[in-house]
């Protein structure tokens, strides 16, 4: 089989660029252990799945936005952060590649806080793996539609609550670039739970896609695109099955993913599911001619009343203590501590938060967190100037949101939502409530 080889550079200012820009080859379609591993080919098409041509190129896209995005550091930018990629991509229809370019950059853009060139340029026939024969015979399992499963507790709530109002649902899951260690078993064990529950409703699919060091040498933690390559192997799984739905469950204080205080202004903040980010990415898929539609069903609530309205209770309770959440999941020192989590990330916080919305802190169904940080708890506990950031983070905007109530200009601070300007005060109610809901367990 050939290979198809994305290339990709970072260019720089004249001062700092090279006189020959670096130039990093980065094979999607061979499995190198020392520079890419990715099994999402051959493993879909050993179930019996032929793969559209747009959806698996768009698929190639994200891997190669993903390998630049983590191979390539930001310390090289001329700015030391904003780094400028041209990237060099093999397409199966150049012409329809071309035309939904700028686009695509604008949602590269937005997503990774990066200045992004697009190159195409047709990709031989004989690479086109969308007419190979599948390995085995197609299975008779038609979805009403594709779920992303991270491992989280959302996803895992969307899931549960999808198949338990009797939709069929096909699970889908990457880990890559770290997140193995912790992302993984949470999402073998959920699966496994859901499948039990309702095993004639549930296929899934499991991916690795991780571009190894041996790429670049080098490394960046600040792994912003990773979001592109799980929406696109949904997208890419959704629409091998026919499937015309992407459900993509995520809390809504999370989804605008507000800056808490000034300095967390910019591209430092994550727009994995903002409406923005997802707004773009539906334009692109419709523009490419791909059937699906992509749903975020809990944009307009928060993680507490996710948890609190959960459809079947038993199984969500039941698998709760198994979700990831934490933003440091593998930090050696909690482990040492036999807890998974740190207590005062963001996430954990919105996660502590929700428990004690939902009415289950203390109960054998929660985490236990290395960290308490409500605020009788928190006196002289230690928590440190970094630790305790993003507490005072929170107590800030809660401060904020209480001497004026926050406004359609507070929550558009992280990106436009002018795709759903009619449920615009929706946005402003759920950041508020999601608020209250920290400070509540706050004092708690």
């Amino acid at each position: 089989m050939a290979v198809i080889y994305w290339h990709a550079r970072v260019l720089g200012n004249a001062e700092t660029a090279p006189t020959d820009p670096s130039i990093v080859v980065i094979p999607l379609d061979d499995y190198q252990p020392d520079k890419l591993r990715s099994d999402v080919v051959p493993t879909m098409q050993r179930a019996g799945l032929v793969l559209p041509a747009p959806a698996l190129d768009l698929y190639r896209l994200a891997t190669a936005v993903f390998a630049c995005d983590v191979r390539m550091p930001r310390a090289t930018a001329f700015d030391g952060w904003t780094r400028h990629i041209h990237l060099s991509l093999p397409v199966a229809d150049l012409a329809l590649w071309s035309s939904v370019a700028p686009r695509i950059v604008e949602l590269l853009r937005y997503l990774s806080g990066d200045e992004w060139e697009l190159e195409f340029r047709a990709q031989p026939s004989l690479n086109n793996q969308s007419t190979a024969p599948p390995i085995v015979a197609p299975a008779s399992f038609v979805p009403d539609a594709a779920c992303l499963l991270s491992g989280g507790m959302d996803s895992f709530i969307g899931a549960a609550d999808k198949l338990a109002a009797g939709l069929k649902l096909t699970l889908v899951s990457h880990y890559g670039a770290g997140s193995a260690q912790h992302a993984g078993p949470a999402q073998k064990f959920l699966k496994h739970l859901l499948q039990q529950a309702y095993p004639q409703q549930v296929r899934e699919f499991t991916f690795n896609v991780d571009p190894r060091q041996g790429l670049t040498g080098q490394g960046e933690s600040t792994t912003r695109s990773r979001s592109l390559v799980f929406l696109a192997l949904g997208t890419l799984v959704a629409a091998a099955q026919q499937a015309p739905r992407l459900f993509i469950p995520e809390n809504g204080l999370i989804t605008l993913n507000i800056p808490l205080t000034y300095s967390r202004l910019g591209s430092s903040s994550t727009r994995t599911t903002h409406p923005h980010t997802l707004n773009l990415f539906q334009q692109v898929v419709q523009l490419l001619g791909i059937g699906v539609t992509v749903e975020n069903p809990y944009k307009y609530m928060t993680k507490g009343e996710m948890l609190a309205g959960v459809g079947n209770p038993t199984l969500v309770h039941q698998g709760l203590s198994h979700t990831m959440s934490c933003a440091h999941p593998n930090a050696a020192r909690f482990k040492r501590m036999g807890v998974g989590h740190c207590g005062y990330c963001v996430p954990c916080i919105i996660r502590a938060s929700a428990e004690h919305k939902a009415g289950l802190s203390g109960t054998p169904h929660v985490l236990s967190y290395a960290h308490d940080v409500r605020r009788k708890a928190r006196k002289g506990a230690g928590l440190t100037d970094r630790t305790g950031g993003d507490v005072r983070s929170f107590e800030q905007a809660i401060m904020r949101a209480k001497q004026k109530s926050p406004g359609v200009g507070q929550v558009s601070q992280a990106g436009p939502l002018s795709s759903d300007a009619a449920h615009i005060m929706d946005y402003v109610q759920v950041y508020t409530r999601g608020l209250r809901e920290v400070d509540a367990f706050f004092a708690s």
